[in-house]
């Protein structure tokens, strides 16, 4: 690993590299306010993009090398009170009640917040030191990210999700590593043990969505948000199979349809019929192309025997929900529909092999798996693994090729059954 001052001249070096380019954008006095931060950093180019992850990664080692190994495990504690502290401020409604580009009286947004003045003085103190608001003696106003939250409705639900529904999986991962050392068990995934831990509740975190409309709903904007994402882009899955090769595919778990657009836009020939539970079809956003026509909406549940003769079944970010018992018998209830020659895809963020990709990468990849098994027993995993699981699943199906498109993180396994 990079020594200290080795990583102070990655910090400088990828620091003036992002910098530069935030500058060009015009946002020269960029310093986390409103009025002069921006919202995200879309308008990076590649390289200044990979200067930033790399800076981040880079700080967040000067941090561990300056707190030392023991303050290091401190930090953990902070981390989880400054969550907390945030959460709290959201759920009062303290964004909301502080106007943009003023600052309010802490006694005035206690009023409107109906809590004590000085509980309140202490929440925000520490969400300001944190970059959270800002604090200005006896007055509160926004930092560039609290107003996130009132200028842009999806951070706001977001992030609401984030806090309110995620978060609280964190403090029962190692009560589930202790009830379940598999890792296998939805019923005894960290989340749903949260769920348990205040009376009787939904059992899994899919039930739990089911029961909380508000939550569902939320949940699908961010899945809808992240298929946009260059990494996870709905785009990649076009350039990842010559389509040419097949006439009529079933997308399995499909949602609204933009993987099923993205390829018929650009392969004409195609039918496609996306199947998924049926509230989730009735949320769905309505396809905007010409090229809907040749798209179809089914009710399915795919725990249950796919009814569809096709010649291919994409199932693209399906599997990592689910333990790999479950996941075989998503694939099995392919079977009765599969003919010789028929395709069955998948499409996951696939895990490096250790040493392969840079650390601020791998870094995101393992939070994403460890992610999936706090949530519902699922897990990210390597093109190994996927082989391993879909061929001892069924023998007959034959493994194709394994595609990653140029500047995506997903990656299109592809069976053939003989």
């Amino acid at each position: 690993m990079a020594t200290l001052r080795e990583t102070l001249t990655i910090v400088k070096q990828m620091g003036d590299l992002f910098a530069g380019e935030v500058d060009a954008a015009g946002y020269s006095k960029y310093a986390f306010e409103p009025d002069n931060s921006p919202s995200d950093f879309a308008f990076l180019s590649t390289d200044a993009e990979m200067a930033r992850e790399e800076l981040i990664a880079a700080a967040e080692r000067v941090l561990l090398l300056a707190r030392g190994p023991q303050g290091s495990l401190g930090e953990y504690r902070q981390t989880g009170l400054v969550m907390g502290t945030v959460h709290s401020l959201i759920e009062m409604g303290i964004p909301e009640l502080i106007p943009l580009g003023q600052a309010i009286h802490f006694e005035k947004l206690a009023r409107g917040a109906k809590m004590a003045v000085e509980l309140l003085r202490r929440l925000v103190s520490l969400a300001s030191a944190s970059g959270f608001l800002r604090r200005d003696g006896d007055y509160v106003r926004h930092s560039a990210m609290s107003a996130c939250l009132v200028q842009d409705v999806y951070t706001a639900d977001a992030t609401r999700f984030m806090l309110g529904v995620d978060m609280r999986a964190n403090a029962y991962v190692a009560a589930s590593v202790v009830r379940d050392p598999t890792g296998q068990t939805p019923e005894s995934a960290p989340f749903a043990l949260s769920l348990q831990a205040s009376g009787p509740k939904p059992t899994t975190y899919w039930d739990f969505l089911e029961q909380n409309p508000i939550e569902c709903r939320r949940f699908r904007q961010i899945m809808e948000k992240l298929s946009a994402a260059p990494t996870r882009s709905v785009a990649a899955v076009p350039m990842a199979f010559d389509w040419t090769q097949v006439n009529t595919v079933v997308d399995v778990g499909g949602s609204g349809g933009h993987a099923a657009l993205a390829i018929t836009e650009q392969y004409k020939h195609l039918q496609i019929t996306v199947q998924d539970l049926d509230e989730v079809l009735k949320q769905r956003p309505l396809l905007t192309s010409n090229d809907g026509s040749r798209i179809s909406f089914m009710a399915h549940d795919f725990h249950l025997p796919q009814p569809i003769v096709a010649d291919a079944y994409l199932l693209r970010f399906v599997l990592h929900d689910w333990p790999d018992r479950v996941c075989q018998d998503i694939i099995r209830n392919l079977l009765p529909a599969l003919r010789p020659g028929a395709r069955v895809m998948v499409m996951e963020l696939t895990l490096p092999e250790p040493g392969t990709l840079p650390g601020w990468l791998e870094k995101i990849m393992y939070i994403n798996d460890i992610a999936m098994f706090a949530l519902c027993s699922g897990q990210e995993r390597s093109v190994r693994q996927l082989r391993s699981l879909i061929e001892t699943c069924e023998p007959r199906l034959e493994f194709e090729a394994a595609t990653t498109p140029p500047e995506s993180h997903s990656t299109l396994l592809s069976w053939i059954m003989r």
